[in-house]
């Protein structure tokens, strides 16, 4: 995506004021793809950085007292579309903010360790039983259970993983991320540098066609009716008969995250 502001000069729009990233979005950790979402016109990216880096903001609020930055004006305004449009956007980012503060104040989003120890503990316990049946037991019915067990392992491990690469299990990033690396490597089969990193794209815009990469997933699998806007895909007979191809290609979709996916990613 190419930034929007004038001599190629990108920009983004945080809390009032448009930030010079031109330079920094090549040495950004998340990678600079990230950044370039929000320099298109009409992208508001202060929710997004405050909730993205909410464990590390005065670390964020740092670096960005070192790009070059400039107020909004009412020639940005006029470039930013429709202003009833804005407005409702406006609304809908102060009510997200009232619910967010309001959770914040309840202590939500305060990690609970006994919580984490327990569901790590699951796992330890699902897998070893699971390895166990399956590769000692001598008896079908149970390596059945076996497989039945490290099924449940992999589903459990899917939500540690998940809630550990969004560094929302114990309040420490490095943690965090060690705990997501050992539940995504060995449980599921996912590079976990190449899961946060896609991740982050679908959480950056979420379910928009085009953007959201979780809907990169066809022919497979169609997550949104929109993505058939595109007359091409309307002809594709598997898109156009998902209800009967579904068993075969949620399949199918799983073995391809589990191995071209992390053979890429490595």
């Amino acid at each position: 995506m190419n930034g929007w502001a004038r001599c190629e000069t990108k920009e983004i729009f945080y809390n009032g004021h448009y930030y010079n990233v031109t330079e920094f979005i090549k040495r950004h950790p998340g990678g600079e793809g990230i950044i370039d979402y929000f320099t298109a016109k009409a992208e508001d990216a202060t929710v997004p950085i405050q909730q993205f880096h909410s464990r590390s903001i005065a670390k964020v609020h740092g670096i960005m007292k070192s790009l070059p930055r400039r107020p909004q004006t009412d020639a940005d305004l006029l470039e930013v579309g429709d202003p009833q449009k804005r407005e409702r956007n406006k609304a809908l980012t102060e009510d997200f903010t009232k619910l967010f503060l309001e959770l914040q104040a309840d202590g939500l989003f305060e990690p609970s360790y006994f919580h984490v120890a327990h569901r790590i503990l699951e796992l330890f316990v699902l897998g070893a039983v699971g390895f166990y049946l399956t590769t000692q037991a001598n008896s079908i019915i149970a390596n059945g259970i076996g497989c039945i067990f490290l099924f449940f392992a992999q589903l459990r491990a899917l939500g540690v993983m998940h809630e550990g690469g969004h560094l929302s299990l114990t309040g420490n990033p490095k943690v965090d991320r060690l705990l997501q690396t050992f539940t995504l490597g060995p449980f599921v089969g996912i590079s976990p540098t190449y899961w946060r990193r896609y991740h982050s794209f679908h959480h950056a815009q979420t379910a928009r066609v085009k953007y959201d990469l979780d809907f990169e997933t066809v022919p497979l699998l169609l997550l949104n009716v929109k993505v058939l806007d595109d007359p091409k895909k309307q002809q594709n007979f598997i898109m156009r008969n998902q209800i009967f191809f579904a068993p075969f290609t949620v399949i199918v979709f799983v073995v391809y995250l589990q191995t071209w996916e992390w053979q890429e990613a490595s």
